[in-house]
């Protein structure tokens, strides 16, 4: 319905403009005169509305309008949107784009990144080489400094504690693989599995002392007890280790294609609108008494979920760039029985390929290095374990079709090929192909197509 203003000033009333005013009350549709003043809409809004007299008006971008100047010096047009507040005014911004404020703290730069990071490299390499050379004491020593570290990463003190408790986890995993490890084969998974364990727990307490970076930590628990619960069910079980080893590539090829689609968690009320969806036996007979309102969503709150996902995304492909730096060598090498080791290869070779291509929908750039190393990772294990039992012809003859592969990859990237929608589709129909393959090379690699061909036989 429109209403009249008519309250301006007389002598004013050379035309008429058409607003739309929106307040509390829902959105107003007013006729007033050009020679009106904001202090005119305002007291129209409120009579027409039946509540008090809002405090200021403002244009369709936040700017208040002069409360005696009128409506056409203030630049106000026919059809424009105006905004009646009762608060005040908007804060201005504390920075333009661009600018720093000068009391805004800064957070970590990259020479501590580069420093946590190295300390956590120490910590690793320091393990493994007690592993391969160190006597008991070394051990123990190791295990306590480790240890140290582990608890001086979970403190909720200092600048860089978001970087401590992302490699606290490290410290925490290593010391329990230098404290439980055995050199035996069968034994292997499930000491990495009490690392893994140890990592999570760690993960854990840092999560539950500090309360940062939640995201990450969130994936150190999640992989670590994966990984403890795979090995703990096969210890239980009594399965080879290869079971273990294939079980864990499998579920990195899983992790691969479905983070993406639960790392951006977006409300429902961000979505939809719940107030008018909410329809029920009651409000649908009886008449409902909200107006006509818009569902505003902040930027901020984008924001937060946008690096939420980021992180998320980004943490998981870490880690299945670091399940696939053990499992995949070790899939290949505990495989030996006739018919599983035809399996193995084609399983590692299926998962390398999947995350090649996984990596392609990706669009967090260190999450789409980190899978693609990861499929590297896995066609080059595969092609070492090949050339291994292959004579000087077959060697020469493999290495010639790795060569014309790689020179065909490397004519289509550079032309941008890759990047064209006939490229895009086949891309699409090798992914679906190489993870509706990998399932069965799994079930032929762990044994149970052997065993079913033992018990027919």
């Amino acid at each position: 319905m429109t209403e009249t203003v008519a309250g301006a000033a007389a002598g004013s009333t050379t035309g008429t403009l058409a607003l739309s005013v929106h307040g509390r009350s829902g959105v107003l549709d007013l006729l007033v005169p050009e020679g009106a003043s904001a202090v005119d809409v305002l007291r129209e809004y409120a009579k027409q509305t039946g509540e008090r007299t809002p405090a200021r008006l403002c244009d369709h971008r936040g700017t208040e309008l002069p409360a005696r100047a009128t409506l056409a010096d203030a630049g106000i047009r026919s059809g424009s949107v105006v905004v009646a507040t009762y608060g005040a005014p908007p804060a201005a911004p504390d920075r333009a784009r661009g600018d720093r404020r000068p009391d805004a703290v800064d957070g970590p730069g990259p020479v501590a990144r580069c420093l946590v990071a190295l300390a956590a490299g120490a910590a690793l390499l320091a393990g493994l080489g007690v592993l391969a050379g160190g006597s008991e004491d070394d051990r123990r020593l190791l295990v306590g400094l480790l240890l140290a570290g582990a608890f001086v990463g979970v403190l909720p003190l200092g600048r860089l504690v978001e970087l401590r408790v992302l490699v606290a986890p490290v410290f925490g995993g290593t010391a329990a693989l230098v404290a439980v490890w055995d050199p035996a084969s069968a034994r292997l998974p499930m000491v990495v599995g009490i690392a893994a364990l140890g990592a999570a727990v760690t993960a854990a307490v840092a999560r539950a002392a500090t309360g940062a970076s939640d995201e990450q930590l969130r994936v150190w628990m999640w992989a670590g007890s994966a990984v403890f619960v795979v090995a703990g069910l096969a210890a239980v079980l009594g399965l080879h280790e290869r079971v273990v080893w294939a079980t864990l590539l499998l579920l990195c090829l899983v992790a691969g294609r479905f983070v993406p689609g639960v790392a951006v968690d977006v409300p429902d009320q961000t979505l939809v609108d719940l107030e008018r969806l909410a329809v029920s036996a009651w409000s649908a007979r009886d008449r409902t008494t909200s107006r006509r309102t818009r569902t505003i969503i902040r930027r901020t709150a984008v924001e937060d979920v946008v690096e939420r996902g980021a992180r998320l995304v980004g943490s998981a492909a870490m880690a299945v760039l670091a399940v696939s730096l053990v499992a995949a060598p070790l899939v290949l090498s505990t495989t030996r029985l006739p018919l599983d080791e035809v399996g193995a290869p084609l399983l590692v070779s299926l998962v390398g390929c999947t995350q090649l291509l996984v990596a392609r929908s990706y669009r967090h750039p260190a999450a789409r290095v980190a899978l693609r190393l990861a499929g590297l990772w896995c066609l080059g294990c595969v092609l070492v374990a090949v050339v291994a039992e292959q004579s000087w012809s077959g060697r020469v003859g493999l290495a010639a079709v790795v060569v014309g592969v790689a020179v065909v990859a490397a004519a289509v990237a550079l032309g941008r090929g890759w990047r064209s929608v006939w490229w895009g589709r086949r891309a699409e129909i090798a992914e679906a192909l190489s993870v509706a393959f990998a399932v069965p090379a799994f079930v032929v690699t762990v044994g149970v197509f052997r065993r079913i061909w033992e018990i027919v036989g």
